[in-house]
């Protein structure tokens, strides 16, 4: 018989924007605030079955710019951030849910990029 993982990393949230419409399902504020309190659920249910295991929600990075979609990240980004405050508002509550945050340490590259860098890679925010 197999064990659940000892340690469990989830990233949860992402903009409307970004991911496209599959089964009816959208991404954003509004997916957050009806998935979040099923997310705290399962999560709650599944650290109560296995207590060796260590759950993380890892919140949503800032997006990274690129000369061609500029505009629309400096709008999604806000909601980036509004969807990472939801789920966590329900994440906290469960007892052993730990948070990797994701967004503060993307926030000041992404802020930095924008400046000075037309186009970056997602291996772009990793640091040595």
């Amino acid at each position: 018989m197999s064990r659940p993982p000892d340690i469990l990393v989830l990233n949860a949230g992402f903009p409307r924007g970004v991911i496209p419409d599959t089964r009816g399902v959208y991404g954003g504020e509004a997916a957050a605030a009806a998935g979040a309190p099923k997310l705290a659920t399962i999560v709650r249910q599944a650290l109560s079955l296995h207590p060796h295991m260590h759950f993380y929600w890892r919140s949503s990075t800032f997006l990274c710019n690129s000369s061609a979609m500029d505009n629309m990240h400096a709008a999604l980004n806000p909601e980036v951030d509004r969807m990472n405050t939801i789920i966590e508002s329900h994440l906290c509550n469960v007892t052993g849910a730990l948070k990797l945050d994701g967004l503060a340490w993307t926030i000041a590259s992404a802020m930095a990029m924008r400046r000075t860098t037309p186009f970056t890679t997602p291996l772009s925010h990793f640091r040595r």
